[in-house]
């Protein structure tokens, strides 16, 4: 009975080959390019279905295809031109077809050779890409966000950061070869707005954190020198949440020679703060809009247009504050109670103009002009009663924690009204000569700067109804700033360096350059000669060895202008 079983089932997969085979036909022949010589691993396949081969390594193929039918199979393989034929076989019928794939060509619109970023000494090319996945608190400051990974800060709220132990405002931020300003009395993060970069728009990005080359500027602790993109095609990106929003959209015209981006963005730290030890009301509200356009006159001539709008406010009113310190056997508290209010206001607004002309290969010409304005406003009036006393820290009481003993009362009363208008006008000029084993780099500018500032700040302290310090012929406030300042200065700068490597096989670059600064403000002229080499050994492990030295001098601007009482 096995056997029968067995003979049967045999039986009955010849036949339904016999039947299949009858049903479907075959195509062979070679596949070549030009020159006669067959292909590996080109794929035939019939359009439309699953069906399909690959040729041998002579560039023979076999494909089986349905019988009766119309049907277009197609070769294809990568660099070559696709190439198609229609056949209609009847079942058991072989065809002989030999195809010839011709080379692909693609013509290239443009592109940009430029040496390896990491044979530059100091520089660090940062993973643009990774912008946007680091947590922070704004919106499209994911570069800053990015930069902290390398360096300090103190604040998760402030998009700045420090070097070396330098502070805010000896960083250096350039975008596309435009210096960028901050805002100047801002004091802490809560009261700051978003970057001016913004990592939707960037490209690229190079950070040096000490011993940069001589066409950055004169400051003293690191450079952060930001491309944005030039696109392709129509894009954008939205990003929504409790804390704010952002939208960020760039494209290009049919021909590629306009290519624009576009942001906007508003942050909203409010949920943030109301965490903070000081308990209050918070509204803060924070606004930017920027945009950059290039159109490109022809393949040897751009021009560049930027521009930035940052509206920044803070509004607090505070309520109450309470902090414990001392010992575990002797612990202390403050309570802090709150009249009053705080309205800061800090406006920005940038605008630039480049034009770049390439009249060869070797040499690139540009010119920029750009204005920047801040007019910031802070102003404020708190009064703030205090009570200090000393808590109970004997576990077994049922008055553990609370205040046992109350050690004084007394008003800390805050004021300030400062006003700050800030003009700043740039035009310069930057070249370079790409001469194979030399790269020069040079480049000129001045800038007009008008300050306009009035300060009025003052604290006073109460205690026991003795004003501190206490004098019986007069009344003493314990901090007073007040001045007036308006003023215009005209600073010149110029800078020449030349990049240059030895040779493909000993993987040695360097580069050595000067620059000057003359400020009218001062008089003062300052000559910075800087020098910088980088050896990398042709070893199994990426390692590189960088030498770098110079001199850096920063110039006094609006921070460093007054002394420690305000003047």
């Amino acid at each position: 009975m096995a056997n029968r079983l067995t003979l049967l089932f045999f039986t009955f997969i010849f036949m339904t080959h016999i039947t299949l085979a009858q049903q479907v036909g075959y195509v062979t022949g070679r596949v070549t390019n030009e020159k006669g010589k067959g292909i590996d691993g080109v794929t035939v396949a019939i359009t439309g279905t699953s069906i399909g081969t690959n040729t041998d390594r002579k560039g023979e193929y076999k494909l089986e295809v349905p019988g009766n039918i119309s049907v277009t199979i197609v070769y294809s393989y990568l660099s070559y031109q696709k190439q198609s034929r229609s056949i209609s076989l009847i079942p058991g019928q072989t065809k002989e077809i030999d195809i010839t794939l011709k080379a692909e060509v693609t013509e290239l619109e443009g592109f940009t050779k430029s040496a390896e970023r990491r044979d530059q000494a100091g520089v660090i090319p940062l993973d643009i890409s990774k912008a946007n996945t680091i947590p922070n608190t704004g919106f499209g400051s994911g570069v800053e966000a990015l930069i902290k990974t390398y360096v300090g800060s103190n604040n998760e709220l402030t998009s700045q950061y420090n070097v070396r132990g330098g502070n805010y405002d000896e960083n250096l931020v350039y975008v596309n070869d435009f210096e960028i300003y901050r805002p100047f009395l801002t004091r802490s993060g809560q009261q700051e707005g978003m970057s001016f970069v913004n990592a939707d728009l960037v490209a690229g990005v190079d950070f040096s954190v000490g011993g940069f080359q001589s066409k950055y500027g004169d400051k003293m602790s690191s450079v952060l020198d930001v491309k944005y993109k030039k696109p392709t095609e129509f894009g954008g990106r939205i990003v929504a949440s409790m804390l704010g929003a952002s939208l960020a959209l760039e494209g290009a015209s049919k021909n590629q020679k306009l290519t624009w981006l576009f942001g906007a963005r508003h942050k909203s730290n409010q949920y943030l703060l109301k965490s903070q030890p000081t308990k209050g009301i918070y509204n803060p509200s924070f606004t930017d809009i920027q945009a950059d356009i290039v159109y490109n006159i022809s393949k040897k001539w751009e021009v560049e247009l930027i521009g930035n709008y940052a509206r920044n406010r803070f509004n607090f009113a505070p309520e109450e504050q309470t902090s414990s310190f001392g010992l575990i056997n002797k612990a202390f508290q403050l309570r802090v109670f709150y009249d009053g209010k705080e309205i800061d206001q800090f406006d920005s607004r940038f605008g630039g103009i480049s034009t770049t002309f390439k009249p060869n290969k070797k040499l690139r010409l540009k010119l920029l002009a750009s204005g920047f304005q801040t007019n910031e406003k802070e102003t404020y009036d708190i009064l703030g009663e205090y009570l200090l006393g000393e808590l109970e820290t004997d576990l077994g009481k049922e008055s553990f924690g609370q205040l046992k003993t109350y050690l004084g009362t007394g008003i800390i009363h805050t004021y300030a009204r400062n006003y700050l208008k800030v003009n700043v006008a740039d035009v310069g000029h930057r070249g370079l000569y790409d001469g194979g084993k030399h790269f020069i780099q040079w480049g000129v500018g001045g800038s007009v700067t008008s300050i306009d500032d009035k300060l009025n700040e003052w604290e006073r302290r109460d205690s026991a109804g003795y004003t501190q310090p206490f004098d019986p012929n007069k009344l003493e406030l314990t901090r007073v700033y007040s001045s007036t300042a308006s003023f215009n200065y005209i600073r010149y700068t110029g800078y020449l360096q030349d990049n240059f490597y030895f040779g493909d096989s000993t993987k040695l670059t360097g580069s050595i350059g000067a620059r000057f600064n003359y400020s009218t403000l001062n008089k003062e002229l300052l000559i910075s000669p800087r020098a910088h080499l980088a050896y990398k050994p042709n070893w199994e492990r990426d390692w590189i060895f960088k030498l770098a030295g110079g001199l850096y001098q920063q110039p006094p601007f609006y921070r460093e202008m007054r002394d420690l009482n305000g003047v």
